[in-house]
């Protein structure tokens, strides 16, 4: 047998005294595993619901204390359940491509003479007399680190 076959059938057998161990740790904790498991794994079907979700969510993310812990793990998965929820059924009202913009620099600090860069006529989409290009709806998706659906009408 080959050191790589030795270390992956070491490795499995690691994975599986893991996972039994696991499996002993659940037993005593059915019922909090399974609550734990409906917050993120079942769609949220209400408002209220939203809210309670969220609160646990905010529990579970303040335990954490890595990007890759198990408390991050899960409360990010409560937040998938929150996103799927608000992409469904919560309709943002529409903001213009230049009244974002405009939000986005003042919302960090940027000067117009920043951007110049991205379009010689910043001070035109600002007022929203000048339309965003779509090359330029891309330099601004990217340099504010948002979606580009954000500056395109």
């Amino acid at each position: 047998m080959n050191l790589n076959k030795q270390t992956r059938t070491k490795n499995i057998l690691v994975c599986f005294d893991l996972f039994k161990s696991f499996d002993e740790t659940i037993k005593n904790y059915v019922s909090d595993f399974n609550y734990l498991m409906k917050l993120t794994q079942t769609p949220i079907q209400s408002e209220e619901e939203i809210l309670e979700r969220a609160e646990q969510m905010d529990e579970i993310l303040d335990l954490s204390t890595s990007d890759n812990d198990m408390y991050f793990i899960f409360g990010n998965m409560i937040a998938d359940r929150i996103e799927e929820y608000e992409e469904k059924y919560l309709e943002l009202p529409k903001v213009e491509s230049h009244e974002m913009l405009s939000m986005l620099m003042k919302n960090h600090n940027i000067k117009p003479s920043e951007l110049v860069n991205i379009s010689g006529d910043i001070h035109e989409i600002i007022k929203g007399t000048r339309n965003i290009s779509k090359d330029q709806a891309k330099k601004f998706a990217n340099f504010f680190n948002v979606p580009i659906k954000v500056f395109i009408n």
